[in-house]
């Protein structure tokens, strides 16, 4: 699992302003795809629905600068928490390793973690390689 510290960036940029830069069109998804579940999904991508959903109210939060940090710091450990529990489960197909890849590095704005740190992601990848 990551350490708490593990989305924290140095210097001025923290999470909450790179998420505010997200691009617009991931904050600007339509609502409906905030509660799509197909039924064929794997465990996978049901929590990387999840997580889209999730991520979208977190980008909605940087907007709302009277949102007290702790509330915001609630939101955003959520996302985390659903990162980890995504990164933990085996991919059982290319869409599943793609989706905890684009989760984990949220959307690729951050940097991959190690595998000591996120020691399921890359488990996964080694069962996928073969």
């Amino acid at each position: 699992m990551a350490s708490a510290n593990s989305t924290r960036m140095s210097g001025d940029i923290n999470r909450r302003t790179l998420l505010a830069a997200a691009p617009a069109a991931l904050a600007a998804a339509p609502a409906s795809a905030l509660c799509v579940i197909d039924p064929a999904d794997t465990p996978v991508m049901r929590l990387f629905r999840e997580w889209e959903a999730h991520t979208k109210i977190v980008i909605s939060a940087c907007d709302d600068h009277d949102m007290p940090e702790d509330e915001f710091e609630e939101l955003s450990q959520r996302q985390t928490d659903i990162e980890d529990e995504i990164a933990r489960i085996p991919p059982q197909n290319l869409r599943d390793f793609a989706a905890k890849m684009f989760a984990r590095s949220t959307g690729g704005k951050m940097d991959l973690p190690r595998e000591e740190d996120c020691p399921g992601l890359w488990a996964g990848v080694r069962d996928l390689i073969g």
